[in-house]
């Protein structure tokens, strides 16, 4: 292994236009890797400029793409087959919209979070198992578009810290290809101003719920791995993803509560205004059978309503990030940008209408025997029951069109729904309790009755349905 070529790719765009643009992050430091080889950059039959040599003692290929971002698959992967690489031994480096500017991400594989260049090494390579380098450049400011933003040059404050970054990230992809993945994360994933001993810490929610629930996911998926008694696992499981969790919460969010299935209850946070509510693995009896993936991370955050004149906003709030991780499925769900993590959304998507004549509304339920309430539901409109685990699990299916609805009537916990629910609200779907309430967190009671989740357009189609089976029972 240790004499096996690395391919390293820097993403950008061609030409001197686009030279010192966010976009062109990726060619860069791809630049700075070269200096560091010594090599210098020449033409390839596979629409490259490609410089060749040693780094960090490992050969290394550098190439730089010579097509626009969104094509830039086509000659990523005509050099993998040029040199018989694998995708596991192809490493990119890409800017990052939702990571701040200057800090490094590394990854093995994952959704394209929206960014073109990925989507196209993707679909190119027929794999999303390859390694990523992330630059960060951070959110655009206001209500600029972000298109218009990472083609851009950097501001002059920027400018000044550039060079620093860059070599920053030049070395976490050195340490990539000599130490492995998990050395490089613990060496590079603090930001700078952390390692010089300040508190600094994501100031977007919706990108620390997704990378929470996207680590706590690999930290499962390696302890599943290792196998044995599966009622052993299932516990370390729990243990593994909760104390992660809230060590992680506790760091980045200390003014925070945290609401927890595996941590105690403390009744503290009635009186805060951010609550995390996390489910470190929902789904454990599925995590413990081996080939199941309808198991998942879950991590929401819960904010108290700003009080206007007068009013009183005791317990009054809503769910204002969340992410969904569904580790053995390689995809994480959340409210973010990109949030549905790959997946594809019925025709129509989430304005679809209601399920055509002749075809049957499935609604997917838990594995066990589904409640009553919800087998008379299927009854009155000729559904079919699908059985999946996780809620998480549950929703995405919801989402990508593999099932219309998810109802549920037979009582659980806060944990279970909170990070479903927020992913299929900031989504666009419809999600309520069974009576078309709304679903409300972080009260003193942690249980949560029922929960209904669907397309708004067959909504009042399953409320309807839900009251008449109810009275009928």
């Amino acid at each position: 292994m240790a004499d096996e070529r690395w391919i390293i790719v820097g993403l950008g765009n061609p030409g001197p236009a686009y030279a010192g643009t966010r976009h062109n992050a990726g060619h860069m430091v791809l630049a700075l890797l070269a200096e560091r080889m010594g090599a210098r950059f020449k033409a390839h039959r596979t629409r490259n400029d490609i410089a060749e040599g040693r780094l960090a003692g490992q050969p290394v290929t550098l190439a730089r793409p010579q097509a626009y971002m969104n094509l830039s698959g086509g000659p990523v992967a005509a050099l993998a087959a040029f040199y018989k690489v694998a995708a596991q031994r192809v490493v990119v480096l890409h800017d990052e919209l939702d990571i701040p500017f200057g800090s490094v991400r590394l990854k093995l594989g994952g959704g394209d979070n929206g960014h073109n260049g990925l989507r196209s090494v993707t679909a190119s390579l027929g794999t999303r198992d390859y390694y990523r380098v992330r630059f960060g450049i951070g959110r655009p400011p206001g209500r600029m578009d972000p298109a218009a933003f990472v083609l851009r040059d950097f501001t002059p404050a920027e400018r000044a810290e550039l060079p620093f970054a860059l070599d920053r990230c030049a070395d976490a992809a050195e340490a990539l290809i000599s130490k492995g993945l998990a050395e490089a994360q613990n060496t590079f994933h603090a930001d700078p101003a952390e390692l010089m001993g300040e508190n600094v810490m994501t100031a977007d929610d919706h990108v620390l719920a997704r990378d929470l629930a996207d680590e706590a996911g690999r930290l499962l998926l390696a302890l599943r791995a290792r196998g044995g008694d599966p009622d052993v696992l299932r516990a370390a499981g729990d243990r593994l993803s909760h104390e992660f969790l809230a060590a992680q919460l506790a760091a980045r969010r200390p003014a925070d509560a945290l609401l927890s299935e595996e941590g105690i209850d403390d009744k503290a946070r009635l009186a805060a205004d951010r609550v995390w509510i996390v489910d470190p693995l929902d789904g454990t009896r599925e995590f413990g059978e081996e080939g199941r993936a309808d198991w998942a991370v879950h991590v929401a955050l819960w904010e108290r309503a700003a009080a206007g004149e007068g009013e009183d906003t005791d317990g009054a709030g809503t769910l204002t990030a969340g992410a969904v991780a569904l580790p053995a499925q390689g995809r994480v769900l959340s409210t973010g940008r990109g949030g549905l993590g790959g997946l594809v959304p019925p025709d129509g998507g989430v304005t679809g209408g209601v399920v055509p004549p002749g075809e049957k509304l499935r609604i997917v339920v838990s594995r066990s025997r589904a409640p009553r309430l919800v087998q008379r539901v299927a009854e009155l409109l000729g559904a079919e029951l699908v059985p999946c685990g996780s809620v998480g699990a549950k929703v995405a299916t919801v989402l990508s069109g593999q099932t219309d609805a998810y109802v549920h009537a037979g009582g659980f916990y806060q944990w279970d729904t909170a990070a479903p629910a927020a992913v299929a609200v900031a989504a666009g779907y419809h999600a309520s309790r069974i009576d078309g309430a709304a679903l409300a967190y972080n009260g003193e009671d942690p249980l949560i009755p029922d929960i209904l989740v669907c397309r708004p357009a067959i909504a009042g189609l399953l409320l309807a349905a839900i009251r008449e089976a109810t009275h009928a029972i």
